[in-house]
């Protein structure tokens, strides 16, 4: 904001707005100025109303055209303030600013302001004066003219010495002329202001005139003196037809709480920025526990992902009928009966039936499953992650830095597992399915059942190998007797007798012929049923291997093929959700590098809102002004602001933080907008339009104010003088200058004490009238002049 803008804002501040309906009417530049400088970029207070009036073509909301040369060159302007009037003159309006012992109507003041010497004003200014006094009076006559009301209409009116002497001159005649204008209600009814820039001691460049016309204006339109009864209405009334003429000179002391609150708020603003911009040391924080829980597991999020329980249920391997195979059967009945082809059909067409099944209806149910899985997660993760790193960045003023650091770990990480899946994805372990077990198996169970000895078969081998071994038994057992018992020779004789002994009866026919069938069959038979049993044992190993290898074929291979599968699909997800946790981690370092140059921005968006308020204050402006003073001056503005300040600047920065977070995220860095931070740090430092710097007290800002007081009265006091020349001193009986000191009844003590120290000549009113508890207004006024006094009037090539 530029240092005009504030000392505009400084003009239009007022605590309330003028009792009597006002409007002001800029005539030119100079009168788009002064009304600049009175009301500011804005409409004003409420009860005035501002109008711009050009010749030629006029721009902006409130201007109108002026075109001489027209047949009607007032009717789009009288239509314009006849409207401003209408508002005015509102129910609403009258009966908020109205007293209820106050008997009268509303006192409607029109200020004109004009430069005489722009090109063309001089002769526009009298006839658009009668016609806006005869325009409002006609349209509002009911309260205006024959009610309980009054209309007054006050040119205020610049005569620089570079303008058309004899056109100034021409118009001040006809302005006296249209004073005396019969009837009295035809008349303007208020004061016609001539101000020349100089006066009797000075000359006044254009802006302090600027200046001074806005101080004046301020004094009668804003500060409320005017409607009072002691105050100065007759400042603005015409005291009569001869003497219509007066002059003024005006200079301002002004204390601009609204400079001091902008520049208190923007070095209130920068050292919190500074708190906000404080850097953060990574050493000093645990990075890898701070970032874990915003980068989530790969386990963690495949186990999520996986729900096994669902898989479990929907993959479970159906049942395969592998019959029992008894001790008694045949290898035939095997084979053909049991293990034949309806078998081999029946156990192709299950298996056929679960792939197919798996294959057309679970996996699309289990990946849609995964598929909406994924979605919920990504949403929960992305979710966590913005509520992680908003938690952060609300932790504190450096939440923002410290959460920016704990984001590059987690990105580094997150990056990690990203293209640990990315590997695994683009090198997929998807064999083909293999083949089923079941013929090859059949096969080894058929070797098997092939190599099982038949019943019948080992029943007659048996008994041979029986009768066989029962007679080699015999044998031996009688050959061995006779070894043992008979002499060499006879031994050979098998038809000798035996010789007698205990041994005899055993073997002595039929007994070791008995004892060798109980032997053979006995040993026989149990031989028998071993081999049997070994084949027996191999036949069911090779089914039971058979019912494991299609069990292992359903469990392992088909449903390990397809979890393979969905496991794929996991990997996917898992890969989207790494990659898009990558990219918000990497928007949100982004955001958080914005945030940290937008509070480099507002740092020097604060920096120039200083230095404006310093300049506004005082600067190189309110250096060169002379009617436009300030109660603080740059070299004060540090001892107040020490007084009004926060005592802990960081509390203060964590308060604006969570409030500008309540309201907007902190992606678009709310505790780092100017306007935002200059309302909080406004906020903090206390209404300053609500205090007098005036009132008595110890504090920094009273003390500057008296000394600013002092300071302005000794400057001006004696050496303010009406800026309008005459044309000799014995012209007219002139009363003495009005000389007026108005205040508000706060500064009433402070003036009255300072002038009492002595060293100020002259009569000095001191009227404690002032509604605005914040500025002091010098104004000499001389009143009465008539057309003959003026130099003006008598200038080279006018009559006299």
């Amino acid at each position: 904001m530029s240092a005009a803008d504030l000392e505009h804002r400084t003009a239009s501040t007022s605590p309330r707005g003028p009792a009597s309906p006002t409007l002001l009417v800029g005539l030119g530049h100079f009168g788009r100025e002064v009304a600049s400088a009175v009301l500011g970029p804005g409409r004003g207070p409420p009860g005035i109303a501002a109008l711009e009036a050009w010749i030629g073509p006029a721009g902006g909301p409130r201007a109108v055209s002026l075109d001489p040369a027209a047949k009607d060159p007032h009717a789009a302007f009288l239509a314009r303030a006849r409207g401003e009037i209408e508002a005015l003159l509102d129910i609403h309006h009258y009966l908020a600013h109205s007293s209820p012992t106050d008997p009268r109507g509303p006192q409607c003041d029109v200020f004109l302001v004009a430069d005489l010497g722009e090109e063309g004003m001089a002769p526009l200014v009298a006839p658009l004066v009668a016609a806006l006094a005869g325009e409002l009076r006609r349209a509002f006559s009911p309260i205006l003219r024959s009610g309980d009301g009054a209309l007054v209409v006050s040119p205020l009116l610049f005569c620089p010495r570079s303008g058309d002497r004899a056109a100034m001159g021409a118009a001040a005649r006809a302005l006296a002329d249209l004073a005396r204008r019969e009837p009295p209600l035809a008349r303007p009814g208020g004061r016609t202001y001539l101000v020349e820039d100089q006066s009797g001691k000075y000359l006044i460049p254009r802006p302090e005139m600027v200046r001074a016309f806005a101080a004046f204006l301020s004094a009668t339109m804003l500060s409320g003196v005017r409607d009072d009864d002691r105050g100065l209405r007759r400042l603005v009334d015409a005291p009569g037809a001869d003497a219509v003429f007066s002059t003024f000179a005006c200079a301002t002391l002004v204390f601009d709480h609204a400079a001091l609150g902008r520049l208190a708020a923007a070095r209130l603003g920068r050292e919190i920025l500074s708190v906000f911009r404080t850097a953060v040391d990574p050493a000093a924080l645990d990075l890898a526990a701070l970032a874990a829980p915003l980068v989530p597991d790969r386990t963690r999020l495949e186990a999520e992902l996986g729900a096994a329980e669902s898989a479990v249920a929907l993959l479970s391997p159906p049942a395969l009928d592998v019959p029992e195979i008894e001790w008694d059967d045949s290898p035939e009945a095997i084979v053909e009966r049991k293990f034949g082809s309806l078998f081999r059909a029946r156990a192709e067409k299950t298996i056929a039936a679960f792939r197919d099944d798996v294959e057309r209806f679970k996996m699309d149910r289990l990946a849609a499953a995964i598929e909406q899985r994924g979605k919920a997660c990504l949403d929960r993760v992305e979710a966590e992650l913005e509520e992680h790193i908003a938690a952060m960045v609300a932790e504190g003023p450096t939440g923002h830095a410290r959460c920016l650091e704990i984001l590059r770990d987690a990105g580094t990480r997150a990056r990690g597992l990203w293209a640990e899946v990315v590997r695994a994805v683009e090198a997929p372990q998807l064999e083909p399915l293999p083949p089923s077990p079941l013929g090859p198996k059949l096969a080894a169970l058929e070797e098997a059942v092939a190599s099982r000895p038949r019943p019948y078969r080992m029943a007659a081998l048996g008994g041979i190998a029986a009768l066989l071994y029962s007679l080699l038994v015999a044998g031996l057992l009688v050959g061995a007797h006779r070894w043992l018992h008979h002499p060499f020779p006879l031994y050979f004789d098998a038809l000798a007798e035996l010789p007698p002994g205990r041994l005899r009866p055993f073997v002595t026919p039929p007994a070791p012929l008995v004892l060798g069938a109980a032997l053979g069959v006995s040993s026989t038979a149990y031989r028998l049923w071993k081999h049997r049993k070994r084949h027996h044992n191999w036949v069911v190993s090779a089914r039971d291997d058979l019912a494991q290898a299609l069990a292992r074929h359903l469990r392992e291979d088909v449903i390990g093929h397809y979890e393979r599968r969905l496991h794929y699909t996991r990997l996917l997800w898992v890969q989207r959700i790494y990659g898009r946790l990558v990219g918000r981690i990497e928007e949100a370092i982004a955001g958080l590098e914005a945030v940290r140059a937008a509070l480099s921005e507002a740092d020097r968006v604060l920096a120039r809102e200083e230095h404006a308020g310093v300049e506004a204050l005082g600067g190189a402006r309110g250096a060169a002004s002379v009617l436009w003073a300030h109660v603080l001056g740059p070299g004060d503005v540090d001892a107040v602001y020490a007084e009004i300040r926060p005592p802990e600047v960081s509390a203060a920065a964590d308060r604006h933080l969570r409030k500008s977070l309540e309201a907007r995220p902190w992606r678009v860095a709310p505790f780092a907008a100017p306007d935002r931070l200059l309302a909080f740090c406004s906020r903090e430092l206390g209404d300053l339009a609500a205090s007098s710097p005036f009132e008595d007290g110890t504090s920094a800002l009273a003390r500057a104010a008296a000394e600013a007081v002092r300071g302005f009265l000794r400057r001006l006091l004696l050496k303010l003088s009406p800026p309008l020349e005459l044309a000799g001193p014995n012209t007219f009986q002139a009363p003495p200058p009005l000389r007026v000191l108005l205040v508000p009844p706060e500064a009433r003590r402070l003036v009255e004490s300072t002038l009492a120290e002595g060293g100020f000549e002259g009569a000095w009113e001191v009227r404690a009238l002032s509604g605005d508890p914040h500025r002091i207004h010098l104004v000499v006024a001389r009143e009465g002049v008539p057309l003959e006094a003026l130099a003006l009037a008598r200038s080279e090539g006018a009559p006299p």
